[in-house]
């Protein structure tokens, strides 16, 4: 047992912890409302009656991703928008991405493929715009695959002249494995809802490349995707909200995609990620907590400086609990932990899938061990990326393995019909993964 003399560390532990947990409970809170808010006027206002029907361009830059892009491309062509051109840009792939490519090429005249020199990704989508003829350009990663109706989802806001870009709703296809399932629950109570939270504010920080929708011109205005930093998609939503368009998210345009199913893969791609985030905030830095600059500046870039370090400290937290627990000889300090952090985020997690309305409940169970393992997890890779950040040292993109687990049975979950005036004839339950 400590003694006595040792309570001071204990009280000033558990003051440290009201304070962190209560930030976290403000965050929450905050999730829930804005979330429900965003969720409930879509219902009310946006679903789509489709006026609006330009050309709409489909990038999709690829990289060795002959696992998927089979996958990705029949999504593509099983879409209900008819109006629609499909642009394959091969980043000198030494697999066999540009035969399957080019062979769905040949069965359809709306597939085109680009073979171009090694360049990276945003090189490979402005190479794209640079050959699209739509109005609207959709991008899609190689190893995301669409339901019928996700591109007129994401299609029908921009009849709004003000809207610059529209991001979608991304879940996991392969759920066979602890990590990816994982991150289907991540998906759904983290990322998507998040997206719904600063939609509803007015300042969403990225719209992810899984699958994104921008007008062309302002992609055109804004000097098209940057090569500056590792995530090209936050990038491109700042830069197209600094120009002053707004960025919307509708959660109806629904996009599947493989996650990592190794904890290699997953921690290099959370590194770019976090890595990523941090480049973007120093580009923009300027926009941060400057009233001038909207709510960019004084929320959502602001949220991305201070809350992934509030996660960390939660988890720094857990482990101080742990080994107190240990030198103290009881467990009742952390359990206490324990207990308020798992009924958050079991509580969030039942939110989220009533809100998103296709996941199991039972997959909000892990929710209950999440704060043991994948957050830790997350915050160490932050502090890794934070660390890296700040002695510039520059990643190096890794390629993630690709196991064709982006395939998903097709089961529509909207019909639109747009062969006379746009108008939502008929609603089928939502699609799931087999």
């Amino acid at each position: 047992m400590l003694d006595t003399g040792s309570g001071w560390l204990f009280d000033g532990l558990r003051f440290v912890s009201f304070v962190l947990l209560g930030v976290l409970g403000i965050k929450v809170i905050a999730f829930v409302t804005l979330s429900y808010r965003h969720e409930r006027w879509l219902d009310v206002v946006s679903c789509p009656v489709l006026t609006y029907k330009p050309l709409v361009s489909v990038i999709v830059p690829c990289y060795n991703e002959e696992a998927v892009i089979g996958n990705c491309i029949e999504s593509l062509l099983a879409t209900y928008y008819a109006d629609i051109e499909i642009l394959i840009v091969d980043d000198t792939s030494s697999d066999n991405t540009g035969v399957i490519a080019k062979r769905l090429a040949a069965a359809d005249s709306r597939v085109q493929v680009f073979q171009i020199p090694r360049g990276g990704k945003a090189v490979a989508l402005n190479y794209g715009l640079s050959q699209a003829r739509g109005e609207i350009v959709v991008t899609i990663d190689a190893d995301s695959a669409l339901q019928p109706n996700t591109i007129p989802y994401l299609i029908a806001p921009f009849a709004d002249l003000r809207v610059g870009a529209v991001g979608g709703n991304v879940r996991v296809a392969n759920r066979r494995r602890l990590l990816p399932r994982q991150q289907a629950l991540e998906y759904a109570m983290g990322l998507n809802l998040q997206r719904r939270t600063f939609a509803a504010l007015g300042c969403m920080q990225v719209i992810s490349g899984t699958a994104g929708a921008f007008r062309r011109r302002v992609l055109m205005q804004v000097g098209g995707f940057s090569p500056d930093t590792t995530v090209e998609d936050m990038d491109i939503t700042v830069a197209i909200s600094a120009a002053g368009y707004r960025v919307g998210f509708t959660a109806l345009a629904i996009t599947y995609t493989e996650a990592p199913r190794s904890l290699y893969d997953w921690t290099r791609q959370r590194y770019r990620w976090i890595f990523g985030g941090f480049q973007v905030l120093w580009k923009y830095r300027r926009m941060v907590f400057r009233p001038s600059c909207g709510r960019m500046g004084m929320i959502g870039l602001p949220f991305y400086l201070v809350f992934p370090w509030v996660d960390v400290l939660v988890s720094i937290l857990l482990f101080l609990s742990v080994g107190w627990a240990i030198a103290d000889g009881s467990i009742v300090w952390l359990a206490q932990i324990y207990l308020v952090l798992a009924t958050i985020h079991v509580g969030l997690a039942i939110f989220a899938f009533w809100l998103d309305g296709a996941e199991s409940m039972w997959l909000a169970a892990m929710a209950a061990i999440d704060s043991l393992w994948y957050t830790p997890l997350l915050s160490f890779v932050t502090v890794w990326a934070g660390a890296s950040f700040v002695l510039r040292r520059t990643p190096r993109w890794v390629k993630l393995t690709r196991h064709g687990e982006n395939g998903i049975s097709i089961a529509p979950d909207l019909f639109i019909d747009l062969t006379s005036d746009g108008v939502v004839e008929e609603l089928i339950p939502a699609a799931r993964v087999a």
